[in-house]
């Protein structure tokens, strides 16, 4: 069933529903541990509102492929200067609260500690980093949250069984000696290169960044039930494979570099904030930065910020900050930005 559609008719969000909502989201993109699994399924259980709430963001939070929780603040940027009016842009932003900061209704509204209520226990920045695992041939898996794999190697073939989740190999080079990664039945076949397996629920996507790899159907999901041809994937491409069986035959496509970043992002260095006031955000975003940011009016420091964002990032974050919170960033000498109130006209 498709997502319902965000309109005026529906009634705000409540600050901490939204709030809620919002944080699940960005952390279940990340890659969800089994015990905030079982924390999620009793928040969404807990209360229709929670089930609504979590509906409507997540309906926008899909449109725009998630790039913010990979990370990618300057795609969601690029799309919503693409939409006519500041109010369609403030419509779209607050739907997809999980971007990056805590919002309601129509408009970004600050969140002062006073309403935030539960929240004020929970608040965190955490640093996501993915599990780097060395394999005994000098390959490098990257996992992201969440995932699992088994090394299987032997003196002719080097086997990875991906069980769950995202990861990304750097392929030691052995012509002799191929590397195979199977997930759901999937299977994907390298010499030396880069590439990223991605095992869903319904499919499986593969993305190569370096070289070329040959990616072969389980047979019950090709047409009829044959044993299909292994598709070739090179830089720049990526497939993605069905695992039930399917009429249409999984295709390669090109995919932009835009694109790779948004999929990718959780390899770089991420941070995460969960009701965080931006005093402590923005000191967390200061230590993995050149540029700094100095937060100039005090009324500022206590705001709330949530979502998952790339530690490198100032820019986008900075000019998140002043979509969505009428924060404006001077800059000064010395490489530092001051954040304050934006002048009313």
């Amino acid at each position: 069933m498709p997502a319902p559609e965000f309109h005026q008719t529906q009634p705000a969000l409540s600050p901490e529903v939204a709030a809620a909502a919002a944080t699940w989201i960005a952390r279940r993109d990340a890659g969800l541990t089994p015990t905030q699994a079982q924390e999620f399924t009793v928040w969404y259980n807990g209360d229709p509102r929670h089930r609504a709430a979590l509906a409507r963001l997540d309906g926008v939070w899909r449109t725009l492929d998630r790039p913010l929780a990979a990370g990618v603040a300057d795609a969601v940027l690029g799309e919503l200067e693409r939409r006519s009016g500041r109010r369609r842009r403030q419509m779209a932003w607050s739907a997809a609260a999980a971007l990056l900061l805590i919002g309601t209704g129509f408009g970004w509204r600050s969140l002062h500690p006073e309403a935030v209520g539960p929240l004020r226990q929970v608040a965190s920045a955490t640093v996501l980093m993915p599990r780097l695992v060395a394999l005994a041939d000098g390959s490098v898996a990257e996992l992201r949250d969440g995932a699992d794999i088994k090394v299987e190697f032997s003196a002719t073939e080097r086997r990875i069984q991906l069980s769950r989740g995202q990861a990304y190999f750097k392929v030691a080079k052995a012509p002799h000696r191929p590397f195979v990664v199977v997930a759901g039945g999937v299977s994907v076949s390298a010499v030396g290169t880069e590439f990223s397996v991605d095992l869903g629920a319904r499919d499986v996507e593969v993305l190569v960044t370096e070289g070329k790899v040959a990616v072969a159907a389980p047979a019950k999901s090709a047409a009829g039930g044959g044993e299909a041809e292994p598709m070739m994937v090179g830089v720049g491409e990526g497939v993605v494979v069905p695992l039930a069986p399917s009429a249409d035959r999984a295709r390669v496509a090109i995919i932009g570099d835009t694109e790779v970043q948004s999929r990718l992002g959780w390899r770089s260095l991420r941070l995460e904030f969960s009701g965080t006031p931006l005093l402590e955000a923005v000191a967390v975003m200061n230590r993995h930065n050149r540029l700094q940011l100095v937060i100039d009016d005090p009324a500022l420091a206590h705001l709330r910020v949530s979502g998952i964002f790339g530690a490198a990032n100032t820019t986008s974050f900075v000019r998140l900050l002043e979509l969505s919170f009428d924060i404006q960033a001077e800059p000064r000498g010395d490489g530092e930005f001051l954040l304050r109130r934006k002048a009313q006209p």
